[in-house]
């Protein structure tokens, strides 16, 4: 069904979008807070929210690095979650929570389907019956990366089982919302919190080791700093902004050439970085070009985010 048509179906059974921006104190949902990206909307969160998160069960607050005084709820996606979530009764939902590993997804796809897919279809059912707002991430694999660079009008046709329940995940969402925002985020940039371990941690203990670091010289993105993707989930949660918009760099680069980029801003040369081909490094399809261009505007400015030769620093500061 055309994109147009969800929407207006959605207006004629929900109703117009509320407007939050004038809300007081809009009470926010975080889905997943303990996550990478859940992570870094905690560390941007506006002073005008009310913040309440969930996670997956069992887990103990303290040991994950979460704030006792913030309300965390035990949900697991594969669960059912009418009674987790009428507990907390949150003006907006922004559901970063899911089943992200992309060979996990090819050996599990059953649970994969059931995290990225059902889930969010439940969730978005569960929010539309209560006029609640959802802003959902969801990721550049959904695309073949045959046809870069993609805009978010291009219709998804991904290759793998990861990409294919995420954009299930989209239209289920978007088939029943009206309010809803789809977020599709590139390969975002930054070091892990909480523990949690990304490229960037992999990569540092890599090159301070003096270990060969294999990157792929075929996989073209277009990456993101994470701070500044924490920071325009934010403002986008809080607009009057719906359908689907990309969170990306201004840049298409491959990771061979992303890994030279931090060996210069951290004064190493090249000598330990490795070209190796998307192919000969894992055994279930990966799209290798599935660079991103960002057509929408927020607040009547274009929605860009600085590429990352402009946010090195940011990345990897220089002392680490």
């Amino acid at each position: 069904m055309p994109r147009r048509l969800m929407y207006r179906i959605a207006i004629l059974v929900y109703g117009y979008p509320r407007n939050f921006e004038n809300m007081a104190q809009p009470h926010v949902l975080i889905t997943g807070i303990n996550g990478y990206i859940g992570r870094y909307l905690l560390n941007y969160l506006p002073s005008t929210i009310r913040l309440s998160g969930t996670v997956r069960a069992p887990f103990d607050q303290s040991r994950i690095g979460l704030p006792e005084s913030l309300p965390v709820y035990p949900l697991n996606l594969e669960d059912e979650m009418d009674s987790t979530l009428s507990q907390v009764e949150p003006d907006i939902i922004i559901h970063t929570a899911a089943l992200a590993n992309l060979a996990m997804c090819e050996k599990n796809p059953e649970l994969a389907d059931t995290v990225n897919t059902q889930a969010t279809a439940a969730l978005a059912r569960w929010c539309a019956r209560r006029r609640i707002r959802l802003v959902y991430l969801s990721t550049d694999i959904v695309f073949s990366g045959k046809e870069p660079p993609y805009a978010e009008s291009d219709e998804p046709n991904p290759i793998n089982i990861y990409g294919y329940s995420k954009w299930q995940g989209e239209v289920a969402v978007l088939s029943q919302l009206n309010d809803a925002v789809v977020l599709r985020i590139a390969l975002a940039l930054g070091r892990g919190l909480g523990g949690r371990r990304n490229f960037i941690d992999w990569f540092l203990d890599k090159i301070n080791s003096r270990e060969t670091i294999p990157l792929f010289q075929d996989e073209v993105r277009t990456p993101t700093e994470v701070s500044s993707v924490g920071e325009t989930i934010w403002q986008i949660a809080l607009s009057k902004e719906t359908g689907i918009m990309h969170l990306c760099g201004q840049e298409r680069i491959n990771r061979l050439k992303l890994g030279q980029l931090l060996c210069n801003h951290l004064g190493y040369g090249h000598e330990l970085l490795q070209p190796v081909s998307v192919h000969s490094m894992t055994d279930y399809p990966r799209p290798l070009d599935v660079s991103l261009s960002s057509t929408r505007q927020l607040k009547g400015q274009p929605l860009l985010i600085l590429g990352i030769s402009q946010m090195l620093d940011a990345i990897i500061p220089k002392n680490n």
